[in-house]
C-alpha cells in the first residue's frame, strides 16, 4: 500500500488547474468590459452574447465520440451479479 501524498505534492500538482480556472473566470467580464466601451455597446454586447458565445460552445470538441469513457454512463447490469 502506498502512502498518501503530502499537501505540498497535491498543491504542486493542482495549482495549474486552479490558476487556469481563475483566469477563465475573468475572461467573460474582461470581454464585456472592452465591448461596453466600444462605439455601440448595446450592439456589441448583444452580438457577443447572442452569436459568439453559442457558436463557440458548439465548436467545442465533442470528446465523447473519440473517448468512450467520457460518455454519460448508461445503467448496465453488473457482470458479477
Amino acid at each position: 500500500m502506498t502512502d498518501a501524498p503530502s499537501m505540498r505534492k497535491l498543491f504542486r500538482m493542482w495549482w495549474p488547474l486552479a490558476a487556469s480556472w481563475l483566469l477563465m473566470s475573468f475572461e467573460g467580464p474582461a470581454i464585456a468590459l472592452v465591448l461596453a466601451r466600444l462605439a455601440h455597446p448595446e450592439i456589441s454586447l448583444a452580438a457577443y452574447g447572442g452569436l459568439i458565445l453559442p457558436s463557440a460552445s458548439s465548436l467545442r470538441p465533442r470528446w465523447s465520440c473519440c473517448c468512450p469513457h467520457l460518455r454519460p454512463s448508461v445503467a448496465t447490469p453488473n457482470p458479477t451479479e
